[in-house]
């Protein structure tokens, strides 16, 4: 079984299916929440991808490499503290707009 080694890059990706009549608010939230993001220490590249679908969606895929798991979960915890002091719900701001979301974290594999 892998472990998760402190001192290994890491990957926060964030895979979105967008409305196109959404996509304006979906990525102006986006916007905010990755610059945050892409600011915190240990964080070394922020980057956001989109393919069109064609059931009038919008596929988009954020992608945050970590120094480590460390960096990341710091993280990932900042950014739950932020969204409370914003009072910004992400389940329920996705779902007034149509959004399908999953979510994970991955670590890079010797092949």
């Amino acid at each position: 079984m892998e472990t998760k080694e402190n001192n290994s890059i890491v990957y926060w990706i964030d895979r979105f299916s967008v409305p196109q009549s959404s996509m304006p608010k979906f990525m102006q939230s986006m916007a905010e929440i990755y610059d945050y993001v892409g600011n915190m220490d240990g964080c070394l590249r922020s980057n956001m991808l989109k393919s069109y679908s064609r059931n009038e969606h919008v596929n988009v895929v954020a992608i945050v490499e970590w120094k480590n798991s460390t960096a990341m979960e710091a993280a990932q915890q900042a950014l739950v503290n932020w969204r409370c002091e914003c009072g910004f719900n992400p389940f329920k701001f996705e779902a007034s707009l149509g959004v399908e979301s999953d979510f994970n974290e991955y670590s890079a594999v010797a092949v």
